[in-house]
C-alpha cells in the first residue's frame, strides 16, 4: 500500500487487525520504495493512495503500467472524490479499481472488510506461486 500519510497507515493496520484479517501488508510511503520492493517481490495487490506527494497515485499507476513486469499485477486508487470524470480517468490509466476513503470509522472498517473479502475471495488473482507453477507448466 502506498500511502504517505502515517495516520491512514495506521488506521487501515489496526482496523484489519480488528477485523482479524491476517494478509500480509507492506505500507511504503514513496515512488522509489513502491519500486524497490516490485523488485524484490511479486505482490498480489497493489494499493495507491491518490492524494501522494510529489507525485499523484495516477502518475505512479502510469508508471506501474508502463513497466512491463509489473503491468500485470491489480492496482486500485483510493481517492476522496466520487466525481465520474476523475473515476473514468483513474480506469482509462489501467486502475483495475477505484475506491472513495469512508469518512466515518464505521464505514471506514465496513469498506475494508469488504475491500480483503473481495480481493481474498472472490477475485482471481496470480499469487508468486501461481506464476512459478505457470512458468514450470508451459
Amino acid at each position: 500500500m502506498l500511502e504517505d500519510d502515517y495516520d491512514d497507515r495506521y488506521f487501515t493496520s489496526e482496523v484489519m487487525k480488528g477485523l482479524d484479517i491476517a494478509v500480509p501488508i507492506r505500507f511504503l510511503s514513496n515512488t522509489d520504495l513502491l519500486f524497490a520492493t516490485l523488485e524484490e517481490s511479486n505482490p498480489l495487490l497493489i494499493v495507491i493512495d491518490y492524494n501522494l506527494h510529489p507525485e499523484t497515485g495516477l502518475e505512479v499507476l502510469q508508471k506501474i503500467r508502463r513497466h512491463p513486469t509489473y503491468q500485470h499485477i491489480p492496482v486500485v486508487i483510493l481517492g476522496d472524490t466520487k466525481n465520474p470524470d476523475f473515476v473514468t480517468k483513474c480506469y482509462q490509466c489501467g486502475a483495475n479499481t477505484y475506491a472513495t476513503k469512508p469518512t466515518t470509522i464505521d464505514a471506514t472498517k465496513n469498506k475494508i472488510e469488504l475491500f480483503f473479502k473481495y480481493w481474498l475471495e472472490v477475485a482471481e488473482t496470480l499469487s508468486p506461486l501461481d506464476e512459478n507453477e505457470n512458468a514450470e507448466n508451459q
